[in-house]
């Protein structure tokens, strides 16, 4: 069972959950969440939650653990990814309930690290199959004797998952394991338009039934989208700085990606004048675009590097 729980930001799915989870203590719950701040804030709120901290040993090892003790766990996006097929037969046995917080990475893109590594791989250890598959040669090396340290083992665990998908000459698709979400026996996700997502097509394309709800009053309810009333409230927290002199600085192709934050350090950590004059843009907009504005609520984006590098200390 998938239930999708599509509402928009801020209108307590995470907070229903939390209640789920302590209303049914009978249950057994694997929660997945894309930030680590996230999962100190849940903790809080559910200290039954475990979380896999590796102290000794790897952040995978604890996770088996505590999976294999079937403790409540919580844990972010990129470990999630990292189950292997023990941990998901475990899991099957188990009986876990996945809630996920927004829809996960299904596809990415991977390659071997050389072409002298893919065609060692193909000559020793595993070969494609008729769908485009790859597998693992188990007759050649005994995947249950394999650990982290070797030779392939990460391509192992993506052959075992049925992941590791061949796209074209040298390039490959990392699928996220289907077989995942069917060893569950509840699925609840947590996320804001499902429908245009990559996330639905993959449901689609696996034949995976699930339930389209949203939240109303602090209920789950079948899905509406959003009315033009609702719609026009969000609307209306909107507010777009159509200022040419402030605006000018993004004009460029290619401006504030990384390689523009790269190019605009100067040495020793000194700012540019591109730098400063963002920094400057930023101040501005702060102060005196947003004069009702406290320092508290104040909030922009970029990458962390350069944080520090256009915080203001008084806006």
């Amino acid at each position: 069972m998938i239930k999708i729980i599509d509402s928009v930001m801020g209108s307590g799915k995470t907070t229903y959950m939390i209640n789920y989870m302590k209303n049914n203590p009978n249950k057994k719950f694997f929660v997945v969440t894309p930030f680590l701040s996230e999962i100190e804030r849940i903790i809080k709120e559910a200290p039954f939650l475990k979380e896999p901290i590796g102290t000794g040993i790897t952040k995978s090892q604890h996770l088996y653990h505590l999976i294999c003790e079937g403790n409540n766990i919580i844990t972010t996006h990129a470990m999630f990814c990292k189950l292997n097929f023990k941990m998901i037969e475990l899991i099957e046995e188990a009986g876990y309930t996945l809630i996920l917080d927004e829809v996960t990475n299904v596809l990415n893109s991977w390659n071997f690290n050389t072409s002298d590594d893919e065609k060692n791989f193909f000559a020793h250890y595993g070969y494609k199959d008729d769908d485009g598959r790859i597998c693992w040669n188990n007759e050649k090396n005994n995947p249950n004797t394999y650990t982290y340290t070797s030779a392939f083992y990460e391509v192992m665990l993506m052959c075992k998952n049925e992941t590791l998908v061949y796209h074209t000459e040298g390039k490959y698709i990392n699928q996220f394991p289907i077989k995942l979400f069917k060893s569950f026996e509840e699925v609840y996700i947590l996320t804001y338009m499902f429908n245009g997502s990559l996330q639905k097509s993959y449901f689609d394309l696996y034949e995976m039934h699930y339930e389209l709800l949203t939240l109303k009053d602090g209920e789950l309810v079948d899905y509406e989208p959003l009315s033009l009333e609702e719609k026009t409230k969000l609307k209306n927290l909107i507010n777009i700085i159509d200022n040419d002199k402030m605006n000018f600085i993004g004009n460029e192709e290619n401006a504030l990606n990384v390689t523009w934050y790269k190019n605009n350090m100067s040495l020793k950590g000194k700012l540019s004048q591109e730098i400063k004059k963002l920094k400057k843009h930023i101040t501005n907009f702060f102060k005196n675009k947003c004069k009702d504005s406290k320092v508290n609520d104040n909030l922009f984006s970029t990458f962390k590097d350069y944080e520090k590098k256009l915080n203001g200390s008084q806006w």
